[in-house]
């Protein structure tokens, strides 16, 4: 553009009207405009600064359109992601009220076992208790025993002090009973 302003010659923007005289002054447009004729350096340079509009203005748009699909494709990955993180975190929930659950399953089972375990050691202990009772009871029913002494050789005697049980008199109970 500035290659085309200095190869044409810089016309002033005021010029003596030829047809009166010089009587008054008009604009160059204008007096080319009354003649009819174009002034090829004013068009140039309108042209070029339409052309450079233009221009500037495809630039802003693609500019525009870059941005806007940008931030519509960030829009969409940024959904995209919500919505799986989303998904994420209902199941990650979901597992963990399932956790707690069974957690407090476990526990209320556990607590419940306890109760029948403390059942059932009392109701032992009880058993126990009637059992060694009645055991005593059968002890003392039976019929007295009386020792009897036993004789044991010599000679098995001596035998006996090598050996590790070291008895020497030997008892057995005999009944008294028919």
């Amino acid at each position: 553009m500035s290659t085309n302003a200095a190869a044409v010659p810089s016309a002033p923007e005021t010029i003596e009207c030829p047809l009166c005289s010089g009587a008054g002054e008009l604009s160059r447009s204008e007096i080319l405009d009354r003649l009819g004729v174009r002034d090829f350096a004013r068009v140039a340079q309108l042209s070029a600064e339409e052309a450079f509009r233009l221009l500037q203005s495809k630039h802003t748009n693609d500019h525009q359109n870059t941005w806007s699909r940008f931030e519509s494709e960030l829009t969409k990955r940024t959904a995209e992601l919500r919505e799986r993180f989303t998904d994420e975190l209902r199941l990650a929930t979901s597992e963990r009220d399932n956790l707690s659950r069974r957690v407090e399953d476990s526990l209320r089972e556990i607590a419940q076992l306890r109760e029948k375990n403390q059942l059932l050691e009392g109701e032992m202990s009880k058993i126990a208790r009637v059992g060694k009772r009645e055991l005593d009871d059968e002890i003392a029913a039976e019929p007295r025993c009386t020792p009897l002494a036993v004789f044991v050789p010599d000679a098995v005697r001596s035998h006996a002090k090598g050996c590790s049980f070291g008895w020497q008199h030997t008892t057995v109970a005999k009944s008294t009973s028919p």
